[in-house]
């Protein structure tokens, strides 16, 4: 069974965690490594959205409701019978690591939103692990640490620490510090890097992980999801480097896919819209370009985009002189249905450790005697990938640097 203390009780923090992910069929669990898996929901070999929304719901059941691993079981018979799914491993044994991984690493990501938000009060963090039988000896060593929230090694050995791993954390501040009696550790554990083997879809690798974690656990779930929080004159630098502050986890660009460093020109269908002149009337043109106040696109690649005019209108600027985007997001459908290409790519703050998901989508079209490259960016909010930013660029060169991590969609040649 899951720890009682896990899942026993609705954490809204653990719940807005997992509500954030999406869905992402993988045939192994090392096609996402570490840090990704805190924007996506996997569960290595369902490869079909409609099992992987099934299971998640009887996860976010759990979640909500406290319902136990037998009960997650019995759904679990349902919805593999219901799809039909050949899973490898045995059903005990899968189920008991589907369930207890997604609610600990849940709870885990929770307490460090929880502990980002508090550590002006409470900026200590405790280690804590179950001492019995079935703990891991450098676990039971780990426990009763206490560093700085902020300390490094908080980002390797933050809890959970491998499959079916029991440990967590306490919060503490300097009050909680002198009624229990309780020391700061003068320096964090000693940690040793050891060579692991381990399987990756493109074929073993060796790998270093930190002595007394699984391999894809030395990460720290709640920074990648949340990020820590940094002073605000830090926060600002990193904010000046903008898409500099960002480095890319998912290897691959045009280049290794053997893609055209040039893209070929397609006609542009529609015509350009009016100047947008505020972020009001950038919301205008949207809500006309598709429709309504939202819109939901299938794109080629078997996913779906959604726009919502308003939030999308925030991340273009239409105040800039010469600069404005908004005569060409009435070209925005077209580029979401009828793309060139279609990149997917997980990217880690440099500065927070936050990790996003973002898929883009490109294409070049020809207006009047004019070229432009036009670029959307979608990236997860609330659970769905939702269109973030949309770029159109006359420096061609410019969609070269756009188009990497893994290509998911790829046309051969221009419409005529």
């Amino acid at each position: 069974m899951a720890d009682p203390r896990v899942g026993a009780v609705p954490f809204d923090e653990a719940i807005a965690y997992f509500a954030q992910k999406v869905r992402l069929p993988t045939a192994t669990w090392t096609d996402l490594w570490q840090g990704m898996h805190a924007r996506a929901f996997v569960v290595a070999g369902a490869m079909k959205d409609d099992l992987l929304r099934d299971i998640q719901s009887s996860i976010m059941k759990a979640l909500e409701q406290g319902t136990t691993l037998d009960e997650f079981r019995k759904d679990f018979d349902q919805i593999v019978a219901a799809h039909g799914w050949s899973y490898r491993g045995g059903r005990n044994w899968r189920t008991r690591v589907i369930f207890n991984t997604n609610l600990r690493m849940a709870h885990a990501a929770g307490k460090w939103d929880q502990a980002q938000r508090l550590k002006r009060t409470r900026p200590y963090m405790r280690y804590v692990a179950i001492d019995d039988d079935r703990t891991r000896e450098l676990h039971r060593h780990w426990n009763g640490t206490i560093l700085l929230i902020d300390d490094p090694w908080w980002k390797t050995h933050y809890p959970p620490n491998g499959w079916n791993c029991r440990c967590t954390v306490q919060t503490l501040s300097e009050r909680d510090l002198a009624r229990y009696r309780l020391k700061v550790s003068t320096n964090a554990p000693q940690v040793d890097m050891l060579d692991r083997d381990v399987n990756f879809p493109d074929g073993k690798r060796t790998i270093k992980v930190p002595a007394g974690i699984d391999p894809g656990f030395g990460y720290n779930p709640g920074e990648a999801a949340y990020g820590s929080k940094l002073a605000e004159e830090v926060m600002d630098r990193w904010r000046s480097a903008k898409a500099d502050a960002w480095q890319q986890l998912t290897p691959g660009d045009w280049k290794s896919y053997g893609r055209p460093a040039e893209l070929p020109v397609d006609p542009a269908v529609a015509k350009l819209a009016g100047p947008g002149g505020d972020v009001a009337g950038t919301e205008a043109a949207i809500e006309r370009a598709i429709g309504g106040k939202e819109k939901i696109f299938d794109t080629p690649d078997g996913g779906v985009v959604a726009v919502n005019a308003a939030a999308l209108a925030s991340h273009i600027d239409p105040g800039r002189v010469g600069r404005d985007r908004t005569p060409f997001v009435s070209l925005l459908p077209e580029l979401l249905t009828d793309p060139f290409e279609i990149w997917v790519a997980f990217e880690q703050h440099k500065g927070t450790g936050r990790v996003e998901l973002r898929k883009r989508l490109v294409k070049v079209v020809e207006i009047g005697d004019e070229k432009r490259a036009l670029i959307a960016v979608a990236q997860i909010v609330e659970g769905r990938l939702e269109a973030w930013t949309f770029v159109p660029t006359d420096r061609l060169t410019y969609l070269r640097g756009q188009r990497r991590g893994k290509l998911l969609f790829a046309r051969a040649s221009a419409k005529g």
